[in-house]
């Protein structure tokens, strides 16, 4: 896979972790209210694979579902099928010039299971602020220069 770009960083992907938007609805269709419910969750859902990174969660289009007559449970609206939380890494710091690198966790719904990445979500990456939204790492957290 060629260089990512998040933001104005060449970025490398180090861990990615999917699930189907879905996977927990049984039976008829999903809302906009059920939707709340997820994007509402998605940050704490987030923070498990996160390993202490900062979190930013990319805008999710809904689309509505046709449906012939008045659903009593909300507006049947879809968001993409599945869920992307990946962990990324620039070995350029951000604020400390003694970090060993900087890193980011971005959150984004796409339909199919990545890889690849779906080309609108790569144009999202490409508005991310990197400089305001990841923090400086350090692979070795026992250094003295850590502090």
């Amino acid at each position: 896979m060629k260089g990512l770009t998040i933001g104005n960083r060449s970025v490398l992907l180090v861990r990615l972790h999917q699930w189907r938007t879905y996977e927990g609805l049984l039976e008829g269709l999903p809302t906009d209210r059920y939707n709340v419910q997820i994007l509402g969750g998605l940050e704490d859902r987030a923070k498990v694979y996160a390993e202490g990174n900062p979190i930013c969660i990319l805008d999710a289009a809904q689309t509505p579902i046709p449906h012939e007559r008045r659903y009593p449970f909300g507006e049947p609206m879809s968001l993409p099928g599945t869920v992307c939380v990946a962990n990324f890494e620039s070995t350029q710091t951000i604020r400390n010039p003694q970090a060993d690198a900087s890193a980011l966790t971005l959150v984004w719904f796409q339909e199919d299971w990545a890889f690849p990445i779906d080309p609108s979500v790569l144009e999202q990456f490409r508005r991310v602020d990197w400089e305001g939204r990841a923090m400086d790492i350090y692979f070795n957290a026992y250094r003295d220069d850590c502090q």
